[in-house]
């Protein structure tokens, strides 16, 4: 059902890419904050991927260590899905459900980039990070 969800998200993506400086926080309906919550998924999947990229070329530099990053990220994808189908369902009938399962996905979104950043991307040392603090 959260699948469904979020490929609803995807199909709104290019309407929300055009609305201009949309407010999540004050949309004028509910059509107008799926839109501006559905841009801010897109950017938020697009630094995670940056991120995700960032760390693989770091890894990759040291040939002497093997990753699972992939499939620790696709094990985190379908936790994202579990997670925030569930908040959808729990939610029930009525247009919060879709407002609560976005938010749940932006959140765990802003926090696994926060997690890449922290474990792959920073130093012990003084050493500026390879990419800034998410």
């Amino acid at each position: 059902m959260f699948a469904r969800f979020l490929l609803g998200l995807c199909l709104l993506s290019p309407l929300a890419a055009s609305a201009k400086d949309a407010v999540c926080d004050d949309p004028k309906n509910t059509v107008e904050e799926m839109q501006c919550l559905s841009a801010a998924q897109a950017t938020a999947d697009a630094k995670l991927a940056s991120y995700l990229a960032a760390a693989k070329k770091r890894i990759a530099a040291d040939n002497t260590i093997k990753l699972n990053l992939d499939k620790a990220q696709n094990a985190w994808q379908a936790y994202r899905a579990a997670q925030c189908g569930d908040v959808y369902t729990f939610w029930g009938q009525g247009s919060y459900r879709n407002r609560a399962s976005a938010q749940c996905a932006l959140d765990l979104t802003g926090q696994r980039t926060l997690d890449i950043w922290s474990a792959y991307l920073t130093f012990v040392d003084s050493t500026p990070p390879v990419l800034p603090r998410p």
